[in-house]
């Protein structure tokens, strides 16, 4: 049961993270921009943001819901991984690939066969 709270913290913890992250991006990037491009609506950037804080929690998010069984939290914190990671992170790149390989064959083999 224990393993099940920490799995469903790791999560939240992740989403809001990711949640936060994206409204104060959108923030900053307003306050720094020039005023030509202030009008833009947020998001509209060409400039993804990068946290290899968030990309890391979320890591450990989907390892942590791969070992409680969950494969499909696994797989939404893996995205969030996926996006969050640096590009230059090449190897933390594939790794995550390969897990999210891994989360969607335990999702497919939990579907009930017809």
């Amino acid at each position: 049961m224990d393993d099940i709270d920490a799995t469903i913290s790791a999560l939240e913890y992740t989403r809001s993270t990711a949640a936060l992250l994206a409204s104060s991006s959108s923030k900053v990037e307003e306050e720094a921009a020039p005023e030509s491009e202030i009008d833009q609506p947020p998001g509209t950037s060409s400039e993804p943001v990068y946290d290899k804080r968030i990309a890391d929690e979320a890591y450990k998010a989907a390892c942590a819901a791969l070992a409680a069984g969950k494969p499909d939290a696994a797989i939404r914190s893996l995205h969030v991984a996926l996006a969050s990671c640096p590009p230059e992170k090449t190897t933390a790149l594939a790794k995550l690939r390969s897990l999210l390989d891994l989360a969607s064959s335990q999702q497919q083999k939990q579907k009930p066969q017809h």
